[in-house]
């Protein structure tokens, strides 16, 4: 495929703030891994990204302001994260109005195995694909948009949610949209058979995961195995990470998982009974650094796969300090108004 003109176009997406550096090492990771396709930075400010990477400005327009205005959370809250998280769809759905090819959006803290497979989605039959992680709720850690249509009609669900629940979120957003929309393939979080999922995991959703992971070969981390095994995002406990927590109300039962690294892949396999099912993608929410960078997150990988039987807290220095500062200059704000 090399030298060739790929359709499928890999998207990172980043709105209101400077790239933050995990991103920037995963935009220059994910280059590395797949130089035959094109990577782009979707973004409404100018920034700085490394050699290779396509840069699309994005300029918010009316629908922006709807949105902005409907929705009640806090916007001081990591630079209107709630909305930037929603806008992501907004520029999406921009960029294939002007360019209309396939579009694979990759979360900023998501790595991609060197085997994902891009030839799957280059001719993906559905109108998206996402992974599916509750009853409520998708996540946009992968999220595939087979072209113009595709994201008009995950807009179309956006506008029409937020009319419902100004307290929305892009998560609850994907989880509607994925009930309301028979053109949404679920992509498989987890190996097949019941002991790997909670009681309450819909029969329905099941057999369609079985029938994708058939499908790609292998499993998409929406957000389960990165936080059980990786933590918890450490901004939202002042510094602190969590380790092999739990989360009851998703499908997925993570403490039940076996993993191990692949000295073949450098990545991650699950461990069944039939043999080992290749994870092709992992959501850092912890976002430590090393692991966006090629050379230095075997080791990370290798211990963190190995389970325990408790949880775990890690404090990151610069994250809780740069959260002491934050509340400060919040607080000194508030004071002169």
């Amino acid at each position: 495929m090399l030298g060739t003109k790929v359709q499928l176009e890999i998207v990172f997406v980043h709105l209101n703030s400077r790239i933050p550096f995990h991103l920037y090492l995963n935009l220059r990771r994910t280059k590395k891994l797949f130089p035959q396709y094109k990577v782009i930075l979707i973004s409404n400010l100018k920034q700085v990204t490394p050699r290779g990477i396509s840069k699309h400005q994005y300029k918010p327009g009316a629908v922006w302001g709807q949105v902005e205005s409907s929705l009640l959370h806090p916007r001081e809250y990591r630079n209107n994260f709630w909305m930037t998280s929603m806008a992501r769809f907004l520029a999406l759905m921009e960029y294939q109005n002007v360019q209309n090819v396939r579009l694979l959006h990759v979360e900023s803290d998501v790595i991609l195995a060197s085997d994902f497979p891009m030839y799957s989605f280059e001719k993906f039959d559905e109108a998206s694909a996402y992974p599916i992680i509750s009853p409520e709720r998708g996540v946009a850690s992968i999220l595939y948009l087979r072209d113009a249509n595709a994201s008009r009609r995950l807009l179309e669900t956006m506008l029409a949610e937020l009319a419902l629940d100004p307290h929305t979120s892009d998560m609850l957003i994907l989880g509607k949209h994925f009930l309301a929309d028979p053109d949404v393939c679920a992509l498989p979080i987890a190996p097949n058979g019941r002991e790997n999922y909670r009681v309450f995991t819909p029969q329905k959703i099941q057999d369609n995961w079985t029938r994708n992971i058939e499908r790609f070969h292998g499993i998409f981390d929406g957000a389960d195995v990165g936080i059980y095994y990786f933590g918890t995002d450490p901004r939202n406990s002042r510094g602190i990470s969590f380790l092999q927590r739990a989360i009851p109300s998703e499908y997925g039962d993570a403490k039940k998982w076996i993993l191990q690294y692949s000295e073949k892949r450098n990545f991650i396999d699950f461990v069944t009974a039939d043999g080992v099912v290749p994870l092709y993608c992992l959501h850092v929410t912890s976002k430590q650094l090393r692991m966006f960078k090629l050379r230095l997150s075997a080791k990370i990988i290798k211990n963190n796969t190995k389970g325990l039987d408790h949880e775990l807290r890690r404090f990151y220095v610069r994250v809780g300090l740069a959260q002491v500062v934050f509340a400060i200059q919040r607080r000194a704000l508030a004071f002169l108004k």
